[in-house]
């Protein structure tokens, strides 16, 4: 028997006492009629923890105690938080991820801006670069020019 079953057996017992119809637990859980049937009479081979949970709800049923007992042959597990104790953890740990990821974040952003402002000034320099090697470049096809037609100066004599 799992936690489930457990649920369903309790489930069981508080209609009973209840007077309830599965089409009254239909009507207050909005869950199908023909759904409920097949939970409650065992039928159903996976009943769904939502569906049993929304049922067990809706009947007042403490599902913290339901969890905290033990199935046969495990030990009694400790203390169950309670849903809204266990949501404020969630919210907890989703809080510091978040405030995790925002400072990733800001580091990323922080490394794009020196990237790109090192990256501006490594433009410069190759701009700079490429027009110091175009100005020796023309300089030395004037100078070959010039000393091809003087041919009594430079390096090509006649």
């Amino acid at each position: 028997m799992d936690y489930t079953q457990i649920l369903i057996e309790r489930i069981r017992e508080i209609k009973k006492s209840k007077h309830l119809s599965n089409e009254d637990i239909s009507e207050m859980t909005h869950i199908p009629e023909t759904t409920v049937s097949r939970i409650l009479s065992g039928a159903s081979k996976r009943p769904g923890f939502e569906n049993v949970l929304t049922i067990a709800i809706a009947l007042g049923i403490s599902v913290d105690k339901i969890l905290s007992v033990a199935l046969p042959g495990e030990e009694p597990p400790k203390e169950v938080e309670t849903v809204v104790e266990s949501y404020d953890t969630v919210l907890k740990v989703k809080e510091a991820q978040l405030v995790e990821m925002e400072k990733l974040l800001a580091e990323v952003r922080d490394r794009n801006a020196r990237y790109e402002k090192n990256n501006a000034k490594l433009t410069a320099v190759v701009f700079v670069l490429g027009a110091v090697l175009c100005c020796c470049c023309i300089a030395l096809t004037a100078y070959f020019v010039v000393d091809v037609f003087h041919g009594d100066i430079g390096f090509l004599r006649r």
